[in-house]
């Protein structure tokens, strides 16, 4: 078991540099903050586009009656497996 958690250790330096440094709790939470933004407004971008993109197969289909689209080749990603991050216990919220 020793031999495992050295080589474990070993493993874990030789993959980089560690850094020990302390980082405070509220800047933790605000970079984390900023990352939820930044991935919701990833995803209401992407739903954008998948309206658009609707949208456009729509007008296909519209224009071009004798044309049968496979919808199966252009289902949009899952949108369940979106999901709004609850707020943080403490925070002001």
């Amino acid at each position: 078991r020793v031999a495992s958690e050295l080589s474990k250790s070993a493993a874990l330096l030789a993959s980089g540099p560690i850094s020990f440094e302390s980082v405070s709790l509220g800047a933790h939470i605000e970079e984390l903050e900023r990352e939820v933004a930044r991935l919701n407004d990833a995803a209401a971008a992407q739903s954008k586009e998948v309206d658009r993109f609707e949208q456009a197969l729509r007008q296909v289909e519209a224009n071009y009656p004798e044309v049968e689209l496979d919808r199966s080749v252009f289902k949009p990603p899952n949108c369940s497996t979106v999901k709004t991050q609850p707020p943080v216990a403490g925070n002001g919220e």
